[in-house]
């Protein structure tokens, strides 16, 4: 049985606790996202642009209190829609990045964009550099990678139906295909790759992710599929 953690929770004495007593793997939800583990400060003055310094920091916490308390990590959502628009852009430089705000509140965001090929080394290099830290400092401590997060959305109207986010534009359709690719490429060969998708029980959501899905497993790029869920 397993939980998603935050750094707070196995930080606090009462928390950690009741983690150690009553999961043997938790989630790395938080301090593993895009936006958390991206360090801006350190990209936007690296003169390598095709990689996007990382910062551990509040990961190596918990990845710690897994590895003292033998505790198997999953990491999920390692591409997002979260991941921040600097990300993208050709010099890692926010003052790339430009919102504007119309009438009616809508906000739009320009990015001076990085080209596709620059954005391919970035999308391995990011992969290969949070699996090779955290399996070099705490080998056999993560069990499963999430790869995409809701790669589809039944909303969009293209034959394939995926999520419009940033890699998406700056790479095409094959950052789908890519990222599974290095995922499995830089994976230890006992952890799982999966794919997170919601909604699955729409027929409009799950027709296009089927699809997706059964492409990615017979290529062997997946070993299985996170589903999740939001009830009120």
């Amino acid at each position: 049985m397993g939980m998603d953690v935050l750094l707070i929770d196995v930080m606090d004495e009462k928390r950690a606790a009741i983690i150690k007593e009553q999961f043997d793997t938790i989630g790395i939800k938080q301090d593993f996202m895009p936006e958390t583990i991206m360090d801006y400060e350190t990209a936007k003055v690296a003169e390598d642009k095709t990689h996007i310094p990382l910062n551990f920091s509040a990961a190596d916490v918990i990845l710690k209190f897994a590895k003292e308390n033998n505790i198997a990590v999953r990491v999920p959502r390692l591409l997002t829609d979260a991941t921040p628009a600097w990300a993208f852009s050709s010099n890692l430089d926010r003052n790339q990045v430009t919102e504007t705000m119309d009438e009616e509140g809508n906000v739009t965001t320009t990015v001076e964009y990085a080209t596709a090929e620059v954005m391919t080394q970035r999308l391995e290099n990011y992969i290969k550099d949070i699996m090779t830290y955290c399996n070099t400092n705490y080998t056999g401590v993560v069990i499963s990678w999430e790869i995409l997060d809701d790669p589809i959305n039944a909303a969009e109207t293209s034959d394939t139906a995926y999520r419009s986010n940033y890699w998406l534009k700056t790479i095409g359709d094959d950052y789908v295909v890519q990222a599974c690719e290095f995922a499995r490429k830089y994976a230890s060969a006992d952890q799982k790759i999966l794919v997170s998708q919601d909604a699955l029980d729409e027929t409009k959501t799950l027709k296009p992710s089927v699809k997706l899905l059964t492409m990615l497993k017979e290529k062997g790029l997946i070993d299985g599929v996170a589903i999740q869920a939001h009830y009120n």
